[in-house]
């Protein structure tokens, strides 16, 4: 007999949820940017009703965060799907960020 364990269903976040949360999104020393602010650039990455974030580092020095699957992520269930520099060549005018910063990108599937 197989037994199938019934998930509960994720919370789905909106972004003026997303956006009270921001400084619990990621680790210490990146600032998160969600929903549609231009600064987060990773926004193409998810369809809604999953979601992807933006954690961009805000200290001096190189950034550090945990190699696992997480990353600078904090979210519940969201995983570190890499990162975008920011260049002349994706952004001719008006970049999001300073050329040469990296983006972290998080991606949580709703499901």
């Amino acid at each position: 007999m197989v037994v199938v364990k019934e998930e509960k269903p994720r919370t789905v976040y909106d972004q003026e949820t997303l956006e009270k949360m921001e400084d619990k999104l990621c680790v210490t020393g990146f600032k998160a940017h969600v929903g549609s602010e231009s600064k987060n650039v990773c926004n193409s990455m998810a369809n809604p009703p999953d979601l992807a974030y933006t954690c961009s580092w805000d200290e001096e020095g190189p950034p550090a965060f945990p190699a696992t699957k997480q990353g600078p992520c904090t979210l519940d269930f969201t995983e570190h799907r890499g990162e975008v520099v920011i260049t002349r060549d994706k952004w001719k005018d008006n970049p999001p960020m300073k050329y040469g910063s990296k983006a972290q990108c998080c991606f949580r599937a709703s499901k």
